[in-house]
């Protein structure tokens, strides 16, 4: 059984935190990741995640129009 959670959070109106926590029964251990989106103006977001085993994933994307995003 994988027991879990996540938090979301929205610090300011340009800045958005997340955590998730899960933990399977019998396991030794919970693993956990932290993530953040951050937007630098209304066409420009920033994103990184980092979990319990020190993977770092970050982005970019740009909104070029509405039809489309670069990443």
């Amino acid at each position: 059984t994988i027991f879990g959670g996540s938090l979301f959070h929205r610090a300011s109106p340009n800045l958005d935190l997340g955590a998730q926590v899960s933990y399977k029964s019998g396991g030794e251990s919970a693993t956990y990741a932290l993530a953040g989106k951050y937007d630098v103006s209304h066409d420009l977001s920033l994103k990184a995640k980092v979990n319990n085993h020190s993977e770092v994933a970050v982005s970019a994307v740009h909104k070029v129009n509405r039809e489309l995003a670069v990443t």
